[in-house]
């Protein structure tokens, strides 16, 4: 196998391990808030809680990287990673419970940093597009992640166990692939922009309306992965077993449309392709509002997971290939916007439906996506033409 196979591998299991501990946390957020008897607003401090944590990890990461290399930062990031999810499961009290999600969203936004970076070098050393692939493994974890969930509660596993299990499952072969790469310390090229935009964690001047692009199909997706499960259960009276199939359904069609998403952006190019995923997400909004039966709320999670799926790695590649800024800058402040909408937007669903319902929190979701749709020139890639042809050449082979 060679080195680019191996890394290749190596990242996409680093990717499917952070997907499926998300995946896993967020199918479980019902029954962690009926255990702490905490209410939509307490809910929705507790994951305001992991954003803060994800967000400030997000320079942090940018500068580690840059000095020990995105290989060996993701391989140490993983260690620590591993062991946080289950953390959760065991604190006794809702203050512990609070200070542990704040290392877990720390953790796992230190991770999105650094796999996206390993990420974006190898997809420049292949001469290829690669990225949406990796982000196809991340959905693919977080669906295996939710499926857990729906095993677990219907065997009547402890949250402990289930969490337990998870880590060691998805984290031993991530680990140990990647700690082959360890040593490796190849550094991007950081210019005085590139340093700005990590000790501020805000985009470049050239990225902040692709980062906003970014902010809301994260929020959405973020919004899905927390409260699709609590939605279902309040607004639809569902079992908590059967809401957690909202997730699955979503995660299905991320997959999907990721595994093909490199195809797709060569042939329609990526401003056009980001254009129809607002669409298409938003009209998977209306049909989780206005659903009257579970297949129809399920198609409605398919085309929201189906919409948003291409959308982030578009925005990373757009910051990977800026001229005025390096690859790991730009990946650190888009995922500050992108990364940090996944974990603001529960916040913010949290909020509205505190005030008014989850009915109108979904609402906002599908003015986000129209605003993606409108939006979708600020991910148009800024290369040299001749590069943008042989991406596509190589696309096609």
């Amino acid at each position: 196998m060679s080195s680019y196979a191996q890394a290749r591998m190596t990242i996409s299991s680093i990717f499917l391990f952070n997907g499926a501990l998300m995946g896993a946390w967020a199918t479980r957020i019902p029954e962690i808030k009926s255990t702490f008897a905490v209410d939509e607003g307490t809910l929705g401090l507790l994951l305001l809680v992991v954003a803060v944590g994800a967000i400030l990890s997000f320079p942090f990461a940018g500068k580690w990287l840059d000095s020990k290399g995105a290989a060996n930062v993701s391989y140490w990031i993983s260690l620590i990673y591993a062991p946080t999810l289950f953390i959760l499961a065991i604190m006794p009290n809702l203050p512990c419970l609070a200070v542990a999600l704040f290392v877990f969203g720390a953790a796992h936004g230190a991770m999105d940093v650094a796999m996206n970076a390993w990420g974006a070098e190898l997809e420049k050393q292949m001469a290829k597009p690669i990225m949406s692939s990796f982000h196809a493994m991340f959905s693919m974890g977080a669906g295996l992640g939710a499926a857990s969930s729906y095993l677990a509660m219907q065997f009547s596993l402890s949250l402990s166990m289930h969490f337990l299990a998870v880590s060691i499952l998805f984290a031993a072969p991530a680990i140990s692939l990647a700690y082959k790469f360890r040593s490796e310390t190849v550094k991007p090229r950081v210019t005085h922009d590139a340093q700005k935009a990590k000790a501020y964690g805000l985009p470049h001047k050239a990225l902040i309306l692709t980062g906003l692009v970014a902010l809301c199909s994260a929020m959405g997706e973020g919004a899905v992965a927390d409260w699709s499960a609590v939605f279902l259960v309040e607004i639809s009276q569902l079992s908590k077993s059967t809401a957690a199939l909202g997730y699955v359904y979503f995660s299905i069609a991320m997959v999907t449309l990721r595994l093909l998403g490199d195809y797709i952006v060569a042939r329609l190019g990526s401003a056009k392709t980001v254009q129809l995923s607002g669409l298409t997400s938003a009209i998977g909004v209306f049909f989780v509002i206005v659903g009257s039966s579970l297949p129809l709320q399920l198609l409605g999670f398919a085309f929201m997971g189906a919409g948003y799926a291409i959308v982030i790695p578009q925005a990373f590649a757009r910051a990977a290939n800026d001229p005025s800024i390096s690859p790991g800058a730009g990946i650190a402040s888009i995922a500050t916007f992108g990364y940090g909408g996944t974990l603001i937007g529960p916040v913010i669903i949290g909020w509205i439906a505190q005030l008014s319902s989850l009915i109108y929190s979904f609402m906002l979701l599908g003015a986000m996506a129209l605003f993606i749709a409108l939006a979708s020139n600020a991910v148009h890639p800024v290369i040299k033409r001749e590069q943008l042809n042989k991406r596509k050449q190589v696309a096609f082979e």
